[in-house]
């Protein structure tokens, strides 16, 4: 598989000329050993951290956003309906010819004979498909992150608010800072 999988949708970073970040991202303190740890700067505002541990084997890419530096953050799928899938990189150059694309990340896994997300997908304040039980992270209608359990309100708008983009994800990885007690290295809690 290539490094930009099929997936079913994308959270995308588009970003405007403003912004003055020159530095990467700190450094991350993590409780496993790190083989290697390399930093760059993207974008104003937007740092890339790839991160190698043997331990795991883990090869993590880490997106730093700064959402005060004129990036806004979407949700993007290869169609204005749920069903369907695309590669990543496809979803991502489509995208880049209504906006400037700055980076993409995979969110939500998704039925394997429909396309269709297993969790809520909201774009532009449509929601594509509900939510289910697991975390979502949202963009409220300020352009700020959120991260919890969403459901369907009688309107079919979502509570506890209604986000402007929501994907979802698993497992619940953190909370307030903290890796979540639940997080097994297998994707299941």
């Amino acid at each position: 598989m290539s490094r930009a999988a099929t997936g079913a949708l994308a959270l995308v970073v588009a970003g405007c000329a403003s912004g003055t970040r020159t530095e990467p991202a700190p450094r991350f303190v993590l409780p496993f050993p790190v083989d290697s740890m390399r930093q760059s700067v993207v974008a104003p505002g937007v740092g890339h951290t790839f991160i190698h541990s043997s331990q795991g084997p883990w090869a993590i890419q880490v997106l730093d956003v700064r959402l005060d530096r004129c990036n806004t953050i979407v949700a993007a799928k290869g169609a204005p309906v749920a069903a369907g899938r695309r590669k990543t990189s496809e979803i991502l150059r489509g995208l880049d010819s209504t906006r400037d694309v700055i980076g993409g990340v995979n969110a939500d896994f998704f039925s394997l004979q429909t396309g269709v997300p297993t969790n809520a997908l909201v774009m532009n304040g449509r929601v594509l498909t509900p939510p289910t039980n697991w975390p979502l992270f949202v963009m409220d209608a300020q352009d700020r992150p959120h991260i919890g359990v969403f459901s369907t309100r009688a309107d079919s708008t979502l509570a506890p608010f209604h986000p402007r983009e929501a994907v979802g994800g698993r497992p619940w990885l953190a909370r307030d800072s903290v890796i979540a007690p639940e997080v097994d290295t297998t994707g299941q809690a």
